[in-house]
């Protein structure tokens, strides 16, 4: 048990060291672990799960998944619906096909939450450590929104395979992600991109 240790360790330093606080002292020295539960003003980890719901979102969710067990971090899952698509449905309403903009939404959102249920299932993640956010909107300016709005600790997004890795970075959501975001970001990569940019690294 660290406490004893540590109230014997307080015992010995001198009256300047004695003003600090226990938690200036603890986080020093680094005893102590955000997770601990025990500690009552342990803040929470936040990762922040940003899924397009493509074919690489299955693999970003679930390597988001294995940080939050590790950090014993909640997760925020964020999807965007971008407006250009709402309002591409409601050009075409407005063109007299029988396609309604807002029952769009609620199915594209409908649609996306049984994949997601169907990854927190596959991760054994307790469903209250998980909490999801649809919104419709830019996906740069409201990712970077809710990272704010949630006091986001980590951000995993991924990157598209692309044969122009470099082009297509500049103006992406990512890289605006990248150059904007207050909180670190973890590019996940598939075994599939994997090996596309190894093949890009010269070992010579």
């Amino acid at each position: 048990d660290i406490l004893p240790v540590f109230l014997a360790m307080r015992q010995s330093w001198p009256d300047a060291w004695m003003r600090k606080s226990w938690w200036q002292i603890s986080s020093t020295l680094g005893m102590f672990k955000r997770s601990q539960q025990s500690l009552p003003w342990a803040t929470k980890l936040m990762i922040l799960a940003a899924l397009a719901f493509s074919g690489y979102s299955p693999g970003i969710f679930s390597y988001a998944a294995k940080l939050a067990r590790c950090m014993d971090a909640e997760i925020v899952v964020a999807n965007i619906i971008n407006s250009r698509d709402v309002q591409t449905v409601s050009t075409i309403t407005s063109m007299g096909y029988e396609v309604d903009g807002e029952n769009y939404i609620d199915s594209i959102k409908n649609e996306r939450l049984v994949k997601l249920n169907g990854f927190i299932k596959e991760s054994a993640l307790p469903p209250e450590k998980i909490q999801t956010i649809f919104r419709v909107g830019n996906p740069s300016v409201e990712l970077l929104k809710i990272a704010v709005e949630e006091d986001v600790d980590l951000i995993v997004m991924g990157i598209k395979a692309h044969p122009d890795w470099e082009h297509f970075f500049i103006g992406s959501v990512a890289e605006k992600l990248f150059r904007r975001s207050p909180a670190t970001i973890v590019f996940y990569r598939d075994k599939k991109q994997k090996k596309q940019l190894k093949q890009r690294i010269s070992l010579e």
